[in-house]
């Protein structure tokens, strides 16, 4: 538990590391408010290394106790971050902590979403990931298909077994560029 008042931020040692899961799998993260602000809200600020700042309201669960579900949108990258904590009323900022060093971990997986200064391309954009690609190419596939029976509704140019061999001659012209990237993964789910 994370210890929280006016004038210190206290982080245990094994507390600092903040792992993230996906959009269902949540870590929580508990305050124990130092002072009795009952009618205060607490919102968490988080500094990113890259300059970034992001906002978290806090839920209470009860008057000395708020708790952060650390879900993925909160992070905005993996790494070394600075965490601030306030109280807030109706009439404003009633106090805030010093702020404090944390760092955030994510999987080896997710590392490939966050940008980083080699893999910005000249037009300021990351490369796809090969998930972003297989995505890409399932568009392309589903618009090609109801280009296809629409052909097909129409009989008037085509016979199903030549639609048929479209399709696949289509399928493997789309994803068959992505080669070995593919192995193991399964695009069957």
């Amino acid at each position: 538990m994370i210890y929280a008042d006016r004038k210190s931020l206290k982080i245990p040692f094994g507390e600092r590391i903040i792992c993230r899961f996906g959009d269902n799998a949540v870590d929580r993260i508990y305050f124990e408010i130092g002072e009795d602000y009952a009618e205060c809200s607490y919102v968490l600020y988080i500094l990113f290394s890259d300059g970034s700042i992001n906002s978290i309201l806090l839920e209470k669960e009860d008057e000395k106790t708020a708790v952060w579900n650390v879900e993925s949108k909160h992070i905005f990258s993996s790494g070394i971050a600075y965490i601030q904590l306030k109280a807030i009323s109706s009439i404003g900022e009633i106090w805030h902590t010093p702020e404090a060093t944390v760092e955030f971990l994510g999987s080896i997986e997710e590392k490939s979403d966050f940008l980083s200064e080699d893999e910005i391309a000249e037009n300021g954009e990351r490369e796809p990931t090969i998930l972003e690609q297989l995505e890409e190419k399932i568009e392309e596939i589903n618009d090609l298909l109801e280009d296809i029976l629409a052909i097909i509704e129409a009989r008037d140019y085509i016979t199903r077994p030549q639609a048929e061999h479209l399709v696949w001659e289509s399928i493997d012209e789309l994803v068959l560029p992505l080669g070995s990237r593919l192995d193991g993964v399964d695009i069957t789910a």
